[in-house]
This record gives structure tokens, C-alpha cells and sequence, in this order.
């Protein structure tokens, strides 16, 4: 490959990449070995920025991260999935993320496992995340996930008694993800891809390091995470695909 592909994410104010979506194709970047460079780009400026790169919008008339621009084909691509896709396609010699004999069963367990369980996670963070965002794109993270999740974002979160539930709740979506992994790839198995990790996997590991990088391991749900067997195993795996440009 000639030049890097270009890699988008979005801006917090502290500097840290705290998109999930993003960090599924930061980790399928760095598993592959591809070269790239990060451009962090805010909230609001999503739309014109990635009309005036040519970047189409991920679902309907939506401009999401991440996306790509990759110089070697002139190709733009937007929405995780499909950047796996295109780049197990243009990049055969890396490791194949979403082969023919598991992309199926892959779907069935972001749709029924990972997507769900990250929703019994991410109202715990809710705040956190919202602290972490720059001002200029404050009301437009409130508005839509507020639109999302129902409600305030104050009221969304839990406390007291009910964040302890929550809590055990997360502890036990943990144990379901192990099952159905175990179930999948065989005992003894971390990845959803057995001993390689598949898209899957990439995708289930950028929930858990998306709250990692905004929260330290002594945040009560980071500590439910790293106090379970399987899931710390998983995150410590995934360690060494997870650098990332500042």
C-alpha cells in the first residue's frame, strides 16, 4: 500500500478515542497490521466533513464513525462492518475478519449477545461519556441519546440501589457472552473466533475498551468487568491491538 488509509473517529476533549463504533475498526486496523492515520473530527461537523471527503453516510442520511478513505483504491467506506468487509476483500494477505463459514453466525451474535449486553453497560456511563464530550457538541449528544435511551441523561442513569443492579446485571451479560462463546468455539475458548478473534470479537472488545479508556479500573462497572474470569482474559487479549493515535 502506497499511503496510509485515513481513519475516522471522533474528538473529546480529552484527547482519549472514546467511540465504540471507532474502536471496532481501530482494533480491526491494528489486527490487520494496516497502516493509517486518524483524523478526529467532532459530533457536529460529522455531516460536512464527510460530504466534502465524499465519505458516504453509514445508515439512510446518517454521518457516523467510523469511516475510511484508503488512497491505494480511491474507496471510501463508512459503518464497521462494512469497512471489515471491504478490507478482508482488498487485503486478502492480512487475517480474515468476516470469512464466508462464520459471517452468519457472527450477525446472530452482535444482534443477539454483544448489541444487548452493551446496552445493560453503557447507561452506567452514561455522564461519564457526557463530561468527556466538547462543548460545541454537548446538545447534540443529549438530544440523541436522550432520544435513545428515553429519557434525561440524569434520569437514565442508575444510583443507589438501582446502580447496584445494574451492576449484577452487567455481571450477569458477562456470563452469558462467555457461554455463548464456550458454546461456539469450543471450551476454554476467550474469542468468539476460537483461537483467532473474528469481527465479532473486535466489536464485543471495543465496548469493553471504550469504557476502559474514559473510566480507570477502580470505576465500579470497569471493576465488575476486570473481576470476571473470561472478561478479563478477554481485555488483556485484546491489549495489543489497542494503540491508538492521540
Amino acid at each position: 500500500m502506497s499511503s496510509a488509509i485515513s481513519f475516522y473517529d471522533l474528538r473529546f476533549k480529552n484527547g482519549l478515542p472514546g467511540s465504540p463504533n471507532a474502536w471496532k475498526t481501530r482494533f480491526t486496523l491494528n489486527y490487520k497490521g494496516l497502516p493509517y492515520k486518524t483524523t478526529y473530527i467532532n459530533f457536529v461537523d460529522l455531516k460536512p466533513t464527510f460530504q466534502a471527503a465524499g465519505i458516504p453516510p453509514s445508515s439512510g442520511d446518517a454521518y457516523t464513525v467510523p469511516a475510511i478513505f484508503d488512497p491505494a483504491t480511491g474507496q471510501a467506506v463508512s459503518d464497521s462492518f462494512c469497512i471489515a468487509e471491504y478490507l478482508d476483500a482488498q487485503y486478502p494477505d492480512t487475517p480474515p475478519l468476516l470469512p464466508p463459514s462464520t459471517r452468519d453466525a457472527q450477525i446472530t451474535f452482535e444482534k443477539t449477545v454483544r448489541q444487548p449486553f452493551a446496552f445493560t453497560l453503557f447507561p452506567l456511563i452514561l455522564l461519564e461519556i457526557y463530561s468527556a464530550v466538547e462543548e460545541k457538541d454537548k446538545p447534540y449528544f443529549r438530544r440523541t441519546r436522550e432520544a435513545l435511551f428515553g429519557g434525561p441523561l440524569e434520569s437514565i442513569v442508575p444510583t443507589g440501589s438501582k446502580r447496584v443492579a445494574q451492576l449484577e446485571a452487567v455481571r450477569a451479560g458477562l456470563d452469558k457472552v462467555e457461554k455463548v462463546i464456550v458454546e461456539y468455539a469450543g471450551e476454554g475458548k476467550i474469542f468468539f473466533g476460537g483461537d483467532e478473534p473474528c469481527f465479532a470479537d473486535m466489536s464485543l472488545a471495543s465496548t469493553f475498551k471504550s469504557l476502559m479508556v474514559k473510566c480507570d479500573e477502580e470505576y465500579d462497572a470497569c471493576k465488575v468487568i476486570l473481576g470476571h474470569d473470561w472478561a478479563k482474559k478477554f481485555v488483556e487479549a485484546f491489549e495489543k491491538w489497542g494503540s491508538y493515535e492521540a
